[in-house]
């Protein structure tokens, strides 16, 4: 399984910001305006391949006030 964020694929690795769990769910802490994205999940297997799209809007930032 794996995911994508705009046709990218999304490497925990790479940012901090994002991590899958143990049940391939994908998590962004503390979400920016720049996180907002289609993120597609794609599973794969011998039977084939499925995805499923979640458009994500992030309406605004907290500041260093909270909110």
């Amino acid at each position: 399984m794996e995911w994508l964020r705009n046709e990218d694929l999304v490497d925990p690795s790479l940012d901090p910001n994002v991590y899958i769990t143990r049940e391939h769910s994908l998590v962004v802490r503390q979400a920016r305006l720049a996180d907002t994205a289609n993120y597609t999940c794609v599973a794969m297997s011998s039977l084939g391949v499925i995805e499923a799209v979640a458009q994500i809007t992030v309406k605004c930032e907290q500041g260093p006030w909270g909110s």
